[in-house]
């Protein structure tokens, strides 16, 4: 190893241009003094190239293959991910020219690292891999260290690492049946840490499963509430319910939502929700967070609306998808959605743009989620959000409506909730622009 340019850069990658004046040294001692540097990467073409020096995160090679899973399930190599001092240089395989640095992990990486309540409990789950147990302690080599060794079943189609596209190869396709039966009991497990392998996030209790059901087997997320028979978990369960409703009142308007299933078994209320990037047993569909995306192309986060504009400004999004967006918006204020966070919006994204706004999750009244198990019923005051026009507003209004109507007549609703309902019903049918 040439101490000099080694030396130089570990700060980071250098153009040839920068390594020679630093040297002293004239273009071809530079180029035989690099041409036998296995651990000098080159990246970039003509006078767009830099030199990076390759670095080990662990025992991980410096080198990691990217895999596209599709929807048959068949794994394909698009890229290279490659460990620089001072970031990261992804290697695409599938269009050479949009090979590109990163100063962090790629944004298309960024959702697949454990997070939420699956993963929570990741490193208590794989202590071999001497991760810090708190997801808060994380640095991006964590992340990728844990996406190389045990991230076969990261959200999105995406396998990083040789080791973890052996482990989705071998993993069992063998579906749990009788919900009944075993819902409770995984339950138990994934509050005990012992269950929830996928990188999905939110808070809400929850576990991934490969379900029997009559279309065959399903990956499923399936989410729980509390014992019922508490005033928060009653409440949660009126809460998954009415996520139920506002599934079926977007899906009744033509717009993809989530496939949903309500079921009561055990003391608890389980949300079934149909995982829209798996496809059957082993096929898998692109996704990445409205978030992930905003953060490397827009950089604002501030409301879905604002950043599927810009989005289309871009040529990311195309009008139709933007018009999705701001009725699901408007939808949402009016439902009491007080958690439209950039991690509840995603996109279908296979490697090429537009891409297309994913079928529509985690839409439920939240502004009655309980705090610390206190039960709370504050007045529903949406402010509806325009930017889309007013003819968007008055159908998300329609279908509001339609939702709390719904809500309050379900049976299985408690009564002080139907209540609730049926006052925002009438709130939001009163709605004027």
């Amino acid at each position: 190893m040439d101490a000099a340019i080694e030396t130089l850069l570990r700060r980071g990658p250098l153009s040839r241009g920068a390594l020679q004046d630093q040297l002293g040294v004239s273009q071809p001692t530079l180029s035989r003094r690099i041409a036998v540097m296995s651990q000098v990467l080159p990246m970039g073409r003509a006078r767009a190239r830099r030199y990076g020096l390759r670095r080990n995160v662990r025992d991980l090679p410096s080198a990691l293959p990217l895999y596209q899973i599709d929807a048959d399930g068949r794994a394909l190599q698009i890229g290279t991910l490659h460990a620089v001092h001072g970031g990261w240089w992804f290697e695409d395989a599938v269009a050479p020219r949009d090979s590109a640095w990163f100063d962090g992990l790629p944004w298309f990486l960024a959702d697949m690292r454990p997070q939420g309540f699956l993963g929570a409990g990741f490193a208590r789950r794989h202590p071999e891999l001497g991760l810090p147990e708190r997801l808060a302690d994380w640095q991006d080599d964590h992340a990728l260290y844990a996406l190389a060794r045990r991230g076969e079943d990261a959200s999105g189609n995406l396998i990083l690492g040789e080791e973890s596209l052996a482990r989705w190869a071998s993993a069992p396709d063998e579906p749990v049946d009788t919900p009944s039966r075993n819902w409770p009991r995984l339950a138990e497990a994934a509050l005990a840490g012992e269950h929830g392998i996928s990188s999905a996030g939110g808070e809400q209790p929850k576990f991934a499963v490969l379900a029997d059901t009559e279309s065959g087997p399903t990956q499923l997320l399936v989410k729980f509430s509390e014992p019922v028979h508490t005033p928060a978990g009653g409440r949660w369960a009126d809460l998954l319910i009415a996520e139920y409703h506002a599934l079926a009142c977007i899906g009744s308007t033509g717009l993809s939502a989530a496939t949903a299933r309500l079921f009561d078994a055990g003391d608890r209320m389980f949300l079934e929700v149909q995982r829209f990037d798996r496809v059957g047993a082993r096929g898998r569909r692109g996704l990445i967070s409205l978030g992930a995306v905003d953060d490397q192309f827009v950089g604002q986060r501030r409301r879905w609306l604002d950043t599927a504009l810009e989005l289309q400004r871009q040529r990311r999004l195309d009008v139709e998808d933007v018009q999705r967006v701001a009725w699901l918006q408007a939808f949402g204020e009016m439902i009491g959605n007080t958690d439209m966070h950039f991690g509840n919006l995603s996109l279908h994204y296979e490697g090429h743009w537009p891409a297309e706004v994913a079928p529509c999750y985690d839409m439920l009244p939240m502004l009655y989620a309980p705090r610390r198990s206190e039960v709370r019923t504050p007045v529903l005051t949406p402010r509806v959000p325009l930017g889309g026009g007013l003819q968007i507003a008055r159908a998300a209004q329609k279908s509001a409506t339609m939702f709390w109507q719904a809500v309050a007549a379900d049976s299985r609703v408690s009564a002080d909730f139907r209540e609730v309902s049926r006052r925002n019903a009438a709130t939001v049918a009163a709605l004027r622009w």
